[in-house]
């Protein structure tokens, strides 16, 4: 099982459980979206899974 917490935009951030299905925080979403890419790009593609295993996001701010 996944916890997700929200808060409002503006004020104070007051954080509380999220009460819908959301399957990631915002801050998550850039992984999977490049997790979601490589896999694609790879081995949907045909090609073999070291080269989907050696693909990186890199570092930095996001």
């Amino acid at each position: 099982m996944q916890y997700a917490a929200q808060s409002s935009y503006s004020g104070k951030p007051q954080f509380s459980l999220t009460k819908s299905d959301l399957m990631a925080c915002a801050y998550e979403l850039v992984a999977i979206d490049f997790e979601r890419r490589a896999w694609i790009s790879t081995v949907m593609s045909g090609k073999p899974m070291q080269k989907y295993l050696e693909s990186w996001l890199p570092d930095g701010l996001y």
